[in-house]
C-alpha cells in the first residue's frame, strides 16, 4: 500500500478516535501542576497533584482523552508527518475535518499533500471514497473490503473510530506530566506516555506526547513510530472544535 495512504489512515484514526468515548471529569489543578482525574486509581486520588517531570498514573492520561472525546462533536486538525522508508524521507501534510455528531455514522474528510501530489479520502460510516494522484474520480470501497486487501494496516482498520481509540487507551503502559507549554494560542498541559508496541501491532514501543488545554481538550498529539522497515513522526494539532463543518458523500457522477 502507498505509504501516504497508510499514514493518512493513521492520522484519521487518531483524530476520529477522540469522539468515541464516554465522559469523565478532571479535577482542577494549580498552575504548573496536574491533578488526578476521577478515573484515577485508588493510589492516585482526584485530589493528588503532580509536579512537572514526575510520573503520573496512566489513568490520568486516558481519563483526559475520554473527557476530550466525549465533548467533541466536530473538529478540524492539521498533521505534519515525516515518513522514512529505506533511508528516504517523505514529508506530508494532512488537513482533516470530522463530524462525530452521529456516533453510529461518523464522517471525516482528509487531504494528504506530499511531493506536489495529494490524496483525498472521505469517510462516511464504513464507506470510504478515495481519490489517488492522477485520478479524476473517487474510488468507492468499504471497511470490510479494505481490511481484506490490507489486513491490520489497512486504512479501514486504522480509521476505525471505536476500535482504534480502545487500542490506544489499552496500549498506554506509563505516563509522565512534562509541564505547562504553549501550543499555538493555547496554554496546555503536556504529558508523555509509552504505548505497548505489541498491542499496537508494532515491533517496538511507541512514544506518545499529548497536550491538553485548560478546558481539557486535546490540542496536540505527537507520535514517533518505528517499525521494522518504516518510521513515522507525526504532529497533529487540533485547530477547531464544535464549529460547523460540511462533509458530503461524492455524487454518483464523481465516483468511478
Amino acid at each position: 500500500m502507498n505509504p501516504s495512504v497508510r499514514l493518512a489512515g493513521v492520522g484519521l484514526a487518531a483524530a476520529l478516535a477522540l469522539a468515541g468515548c464516554t465522559s469523565t471529569t478532571t479535577a482542577p489543578a494549580p498552575a504548573g501542576t496536574v491533578a488526578g482525574t476521577a478515573a484515577s486509581s485508588a493510589a492516585a486520588p482526584a485530589s493528588a497533584t503532580y509536579q512537572p517531570g514526575t510520573d503520573v498514573p496512566k489513568e490520568i492520561v486516558t481519563g483526559l482523552l475520554v473527557q476530550s472525546g466525549a465533548r467533541t462533536k466536530t473538529f478540524a486538525a492539521t498533521t505534519t508527518a515525516a515518513t522514512a522508508i529505506s533511508g528516504q524521507t517523505m514529508n506530508s501534510t494532512i488537513d482533516m475535518v470530522g463530524d462525530m455528531s452521529d456516533t453510529a455514522k461518523p464522517k471525516a474528510k482528509m487531504t494528504t499533500s506530499y511531493g506536489g501530489q495529494s490524496i483525498e479520502i472521505i469517510m462516511v460510516g464504513d464507506t470510504y471514497y478515495m481519490k489517488l494522484p492522477g485520478q479524476a474520480k473517487y474510488t468507492k470501497t468499504t471497511k470490510s473490503d479494505l481490511e481484506k486487501q490490507g489486513g491490520a494496516s489497512s486504512t479501514a482498520t486504522q480509521g476505525n473510530l471505536i476500535e482504534q481509540f480502545k487500542q490506544l487507551n489499552d496500549a498506554i503502559k506509563s505516563a509522565k506530566f512534562v509541564g505547562s507549554e504553549k501550543v499555538g494560542d493555547w496554554d496546555t498541559k503536556h504529558f508523555s506516555a509509552t504505548l505497548d508496541g505489541a498491542k499496537m501491532s508494532m515491533s517496538a514501543d511507541v512514544p506518545l506526547d499529548l497536550y491538553f488545554d485548560n478546558d481539557g481538550m486535546l490540542r496536540k498529539m505527537s507520535m514517533d513510530i518505528k517499525d521494522t522497515s518504516v518510521s513515522v513522526k507525526t504532529d497533529m494539532v487540533f485547530t477547531q472544535y464544535n464549529q460547523p463543518v460540511t462533509i458530503a458523500e461524492p455524487s454518483p457522477s464523481e465516483v468511478q
